[in-house]
């Protein structure tokens, strides 16, 4: 908080500041595939094969094919050291499945039983994220609250030094935050196994994340 006292007016310059939290509602899980072959057309048959195999059985859990995204698809060139040459011993595919779902325990176990197949134990990551409604909704609450934070801090300061605020004559929204949401992921997760139904669930505890905004409002001011 600043005081400008300086002519032809005089103003109170005050920053607003807003965090606001939530358990995010969306699981992310990547999947990085990879297959090897002795030639280059058997591994992009392989790669191909499995990715379509993977797929067909996520949508056959309950999936949505509509929910599975896939991206960084490549083949190289797998060489080994033979006496102290490099030797072209075939080829590596890889390409990463992504699914974005709405975080539910059975979102999650549909997820992780399919990939408890023998074909498919390729590792997964999981995370979370904030949905397009939560940043919308998180993203007014915490607007308003900074602005909220804004008067208060005016008003404290106008008090204590004996002056009055009038008319709003400036408000710089996000003030010198550059116009982003600040999202902090508070921690990455809580993983809970137990058994049911003769097989092992997961159930994963998302820690909160945070939207923070920021509000720069100038008062003019009056003794």
């Amino acid at each position: 908080m600043t005081v400008s006292a300086q002519s032809p007016e005089s103003v109170i310059k005050v920053r607003g500041e807003a965090i606001v939290r939530a358990v995010p509602e969306v699981l992310n899980i990547r999947i990085p595939l990879q297959t090897k072959a002795k030639t280059y057309e058997e591994c992009t048959n392989l790669l191909t094969s499995t990715f379509n195999d993977l797929n067909a059985a996520l949508v056959k859990s309950g999936i949505d094919k509509k929910r599975i995204y896939s991206n960084q698809l490549s083949i190289s060139e797998d060489y080994n050291y033979q006496d102290r040459e490099r030797v072209l011993i075939g080829y590596v595919g890889t390409i990463t499945l992504s699914l974005e779902l709405p975080h539910t325990e059975k979102n999650l176990n549909r997820v992780m039983r399919t990939l408890n197949d023998e074909r498919f134990k390729f590792g997964y990551q999981a995370s979370f994220s904030f949905s397009e409604a939560q940043k919308d909704s998180l993203r007014e609450e915490a607007i308003k609250l900074a602005v909220s934070d804004a008067k208060v801090k005016a008003k404290i300061l106008a008090e204590a030094l004996s002056v009055s605020l009038e008319e709003i004559k400036e408000v710089n929204f996000e003030f010198s935050d550059g116009g982003n949401d600040v999202i902090i992921m508070r921690q990455s997760m809580l993983a809970e196994s137990k058994m049911s139904d003769g097989g092992s669930d997961i159930k994963l505890n998302p820690q909160e994340q945070e939207i923070s905004k920021s509000v720069g409002v100038i008062w003019r001011i009056s003794q």
